[in-house]
């Protein structure tokens, strides 16, 4: 079969190509062994030629034998000169050879040198191009070439201008929203939108982050609220990191969205419960905290039938334990309350950025008193779960350490926005101890 890649018909040589494709999809013996790197140097010689079936299939082959170049480091060895090819190959205006070029580059970079020395732009704009008109599998490997380049690099001015620019973010949730291609397709597009939802603004406040798109084009994050449901833990707090960033600026749209996706509270609540995740806890207590701003009923409706109530309760309460042992610094406090916020007011929601005074929102671990005191409002059987569960006992320590820090605080004049944010706090814990207590 590596033989009659060097026949003189193109029609050989493509189903020569073709067929070593699927022997070294399947054969991870032989992806490992020698025999690889023979057909590799040979299909490499291929990626000059003029037919676009040829060019096609030999990236399809290389595409392969690229799922095990950490494995095998002959071939590793031989990779560092067919990346130019593959690159160029991945622009063509033949979308079969562009795609199957960049399928063979997103395994390429399971290799930890050519992933260190890629340049991201090569990467993005045509892994971009695929995911908007690919097949499936296509798509599967721009999301995972994309999430590979992320994970290595820091989400500097370059990136998110090149991101914004090729309409990265758009195009891997359109893809989520048509994913059928299973777990690893959700997988894979959940996993750069993550790391993409990470990042802040760049450059001094001059170029937004790539995330924030989505705050302009709220109905876009509906594929990433359906596949909280269904999905396997670790999807599940994906989605859940990427959407809590929404709760500050699009509170209204996100809760509404959570509250009527059908499961959707009642896996983010078991993600609260079960997640070691403080991230994922606090967002989960965000994107429940918008949806109960949205219809509170529905919320305690679905905790209760879920079972779930009692255990969502008890883990709140130890977040705010946590919270308080844990003694944050107020530098990992500003980080939380950038990340994860949201309005305690109604207000006119608008895109990405729009500012709001500091007493009106509720950050980090303070989202759980609002839940608590949500439960406390509209739920009876909540109240005695909360008192069982020792929440009194945490807020009135956690107004205690506010009022005491709040006096440091006022004494030195040093962060009138600290004075401001434990007011806030301290008027929320007070809430949910005077509904507890109101009978």
């Amino acid at each position: 079969m590596i033989k009659i890649l060097n026949s003189t018909k193109e029609e050989t040589q493509a189903k020569s190509a073709f067929a070593l494709a699927g022997i070294f999809e399947t054969r991870k013996d032989l992806r490992e062994s020698s025999i690889a790197v023979k057909a590799q140097l040979s299909v490499m010689k291929l990626l000059n030629v003029e037919s676009e079936s040829i060019l096609a299939e030999s990236s399809h082959c290389l595409a392969a034998i690229f799922l095990s170049v950490k494995e095998n480091r002959d071939v590793a060895a031989v990779v560092r000169d067919v990346s130019s090819p593959l690159i160029t190959l991945a622009n063509s205006s033949a979308l079969e050879v562009a795609e199957q070029a960049t399928c063979a580059l997103a395994n390429l970079l399971l290799d930890g040198e050519v992933l260190e020395k890629a340049v991201s732009e090569e990467i993005i704009l045509p892994a971009t191009r695929v995911l908007r008109e690919g097949t499936i599998s296509g798509k599967t490997h721009a999301a995972a070439a994309i999430a590979r380049l992320l994970h290595s690099r820091q989400i500097d001015y370059a990136i998110t201008d090149c991101v914004n620019r090729a309409g990265t973010v758009l195009a891997l949730v359109s893809f989520l929203e048509s994913a059928n291609g299973g777990p690893s397709a959700v997988a894979e597009a959940l996993e750069a939108l993550a790391i993409l939802s990470r990042s802040n603004e760049t450059a001094g406040g001059q170029i937004r982050p790539a995330w924030a798109v989505l705050a302009e084009f709220p109905e876009s994050i509906t594929p990433i609220v359906s596949s909280i449901a269904d999905a396997a833990p670790m999807l599940q707090d994906k989605a859940i990191e990427i959407l809590s960033r929404f709760s500050r600026d699009q509170s209204a749209v996100l809760g509404e969205m959570v509250a009527t996706a059908s499961g959707c509270i009642a896996s983010v609540a078991k993600r609260v419960i079960n997640s070691k995740s403080g991230k994922v806890k606090i967002g989960g207590a965000a994107l429940l905290t918008c949806a109960a701003k949205y219809s509170h009923q529905r919320v305690v409706e679905d905790l209760n039938q879920s079972n779930s109530c009692i255990y969502l309760i008890q883990s709140l309460v130890a977040m705010l334990t946590s919270a308080e042992s844990a003694s944050p610094s107020q530098n990992d406090v500003d980080d939380e309350k950038e990340c994860i916020s949201i309005c305690r007011t109604s207000k006119v929601e608008g895109g990405y950025g729009e500012s709001a005074s500091e007493t009106s929102m509720i950050h980090g671990y303070n989202l759980a008193i609002w839940l608590l005191s949500v439960l406390a409002c509209h739920d009876e059987k909540s109240k005695i779960f909360i008192l069982e569960a020792g929440a009194v006992e945490a807020v009135t320590d956690r107004i205690s350490n506010c009022y005491l820090l709040y006096n440091q605080v006022y004494s030195v004049l040093t962060s009138l926005v600290s004075h401001f944010q434990m007011i806030g706090m301290l008027i929320g814990c007070m809430v949910l101890v005077s509904v507890v207590y109101a009978e």
